[in-house]
């Protein structure tokens, strides 16, 4: 005999017609869930509160977002501010699966940048500008150019090239995408594509009705059809001579390098490093380039050395104290006439630039070049390292004046 299958109810049930079977349905949402739902809407809403107003109230002069980019922007005064744009997204990783099929992208809510502009020797931030993205935020390039700060980036996934210009002093907006790309005839139909190239800073852009290539020199306001159009332009403007310094090694893959003073024509030199492997053979330089190098400190080397910046009146060098896998590196401030002002050790300067075993010397310094430069503003030098921070040395004495890691 076949037990017949019950649920237990605690409701009176009405009388049933014959041959009929009343099914009790059990309760799965009731006051109690209704309750805990509201309470734990409460504390996330309290908890989201205090992230995003209670806590920034409390911390004014507190950076927010992930780092994208900064920039050093001089005052008339001889003072100084940092720009810094971040990420001010809520980001997320999302993975669908499926049948036959897995996919993994990066999303953001709330999509966001930040830009700061930055007093480091007060610690102090003069202003804050949010600017809203539609998709996840591209990378941009950070840079000052005659009284305006640019914060231009280029397509990623569905987010459009945007260039966007402040004014440096008050930190309003000058010029967004459109305002740009109105500004000239071969950009009107929109801009498509564009990269940021450097020596001079120019953007490279592709637009709607079908251009590649057309360049836009900053310093200039100068827009040329192609890159062989500015080229030749440039060419014409390298007239005379032009004296500089340069490292040069032993031999091609010598970690040994020595500081030269190259004379020559400014269209052989300038804008150009090939030359390097020809510094310690005065033949060479006078037939290849018509050019003389004469070493300057002769008896001084720079281990895997590499030139951060230069100007008319010093170098700036990031070299290493040891050759090897561990050793420390260094930056030195040498004068025009090769004598060394200062030099900062590693204890100074971003623990990300220390060398360990596990690291080739070489091959770290080729990785880091395009993410480490040094400015000079006028009593200061700059040391910038991405997707870590910014530090500040006396330009006359070395001392370290702020650091300012993100």
């Amino acid at each position: 005999m076949t037990q017949e299958p019950y649920r237990i109810s605690f409701d009176q049930p009405e009388p049933q017609p014959q041959g009929q079977m009343k099914v009790y349905r059990g309760r799965s949402f009731g006051k109690g869930c209704l309750t805990f739902l509201f309470f734990a809407l409460l504390v996330v809403a309290v908890v989201l509160a205090g992230i995003f107003v209670v806590y920034p109230a409390l911390t004014p002069n507190k950076l927010r977002g992930d780092f994208l980019a900064a920039e050093v922007v001089p005052g008339k005064d001889g003072s100084y501010r940092v720009w810094i744009q971040t990420d001010g997204s809520f980001n997320y990783v999302q993975k669908i699966t499926t049948p036959g099929k897995f996919s993994i992208s990066r999303e953001c809510f709330f999509c966001k940048t930040w830009t700061y502009i930055y007093d480091p020797v007060e610690k102090k931030i003069d202003k804050k500008i949010k600017t809203e993205y539609d998709d996840i935020i591209p990378v941009p390039e950070m840079f000052y150019s005659d009284g305006k700060v640019w914060a231009v980036s280029g397509t990623f996934i569905t987010t459009e090239p945007r260039v966007n210009v402040y004014d440096a002093v008050s930190g309003e907006p000058v010029m967004d995408t459109k305002a740009f790309a109105n500004k000239y005839s071969e950009l009107s139909s929109g801009i498509v594509n564009l990269r940021v190239d450097n020596d001079p800073k120019r953007l490279i852009m592709g637009t709607r009705d079908g251009q590649n290539g057309v360049v836009y020199v900053v310093n200039e306001n100068k827009i040329y059809r192609n890159e062989q159009e500015f080229r030749k332009a440039l060419e014409e403007t390298y007239t005379g001579e032009i004296t500089l310094l340069a490292l040069g090694g032993e031999d091609m893959s010598s970690p040994r390098k020595k500081l030269y003073k190259v004379t020559g024509p400014k269209n052989k030199l300038a804008a150009r490093t090939h030359y390097e492997s020809y510094l310690s053979n005065p033949h060479s330089m006078k037939f290849f380039l018509n050019s003389t190098s004469t070493p300057v400190n002769p008896g001084k080397i720079y281990l895997e050395g590499y030139i951060l910046h230069q100007d008319e009146d010093c170098v700036i060098i990031l070299h290493q104290d040891v050759a090897g896998k561990k050793a420390n590196r260094m930056v030195t401030l040498v004068d025009i006439s090769g004598k060394e002002k200062w030099t900062a050790p590693q204890s100074e300067l971003f623990e990300e630039l220390e060398l360990d075993e596990d690291e080739n010397p070489f091959g770290k310094i080729f990785f880091l070049k395009d993410k480490i430069g040094a400015e000079r503003y006028a009593g200061i030098v700059v040391l910038k390292l991405e997707q870590v921070g910014l530090m500040g040395f006396d330009y006359g004495t070395g001392r370290k004046l702020w650091e300012l890691e993100i």
